[in-house]
């Protein structure tokens, strides 16, 4: 099986605004226009009798409400990734050099400090569960770009990695936001 990067320039700081958002006519309209987008195909990859829907995460995401840490955290990921392209309405970054590019690339990512681990938002108030597999996840915010940079320029991987991961950097400084990294 291969594994590998996939990068989003984004605005993570869309999350904290959406989180336990008291506008219900917000929260509706996005429900429903988030059924439009495609909602359910996560239900069908984990499936289990006491798992909740993609629509209740969802639901309990907007409303602030706390997660249970113990549960499996991927489906919950994997739907922070759908919301991240449907929120910000961005496809991912181009990852040629990333993907696949095997699980080693974890040691490269880890161990900086300007790159969080399953983090949505900088004071690190929304927690969801962490998966016991995949995906892992990565947060550079704006303010951390340069130094996530000159980590990854600093590190072993391959000059095409450098060079893709400066390129992630650049798209998230041009439109002053943030880059987001699923590994799966």
């Amino acid at each position: 099986m291969s594994y590998g990067v996939i990068p989003y320039a984004t605005f993570l700081s869309n999350f904290p605004t959406i989180y336990g958002i008291d506008d219900q006519q917000f929260k509706d309209k996005l429900m429903t226009s988030y059924n439009m987008f495609g909602s359910g195909e996560l239900d069908e990859q984990f499936e289990a009798p006491d798992y909740p829907t993609e629509r209740e995460i969802l639901r309990a995401f907007l409303n602030g409400k706390e997660f249970d840490i113990k549960a499996e955290g991927a489906k919950h990921w994997y739907l922070m990734e759908k919301l991240v392209s449907f929120i910000s309405q961005s496809s991912p970054s181009n990852n040629n050099a990333w993907y696949p590019s095997g699980l080693g690339v974890m040691e490269h990512l880890g161990g900086c400090p300007a790159i969080k681990l399953f983090c949505l938002d900088e004071k690190g108030d929304i927690k969801l569960p962490v998966p016991d597999d995949f995906p892992v996840v990565y947060s550079i915010f704006n303010a951390d770009l340069q130094a996530a940079e000159e980590h990854i320029q600093a590190s072993g991987v391959t000059d095409e990695q450098k060079a893709e991961f400066s390129g992630w950097i650049e798209e998230a400084r041009e439109m002053e936001g943030d880059v987001i990294l699923f590994l799966y």
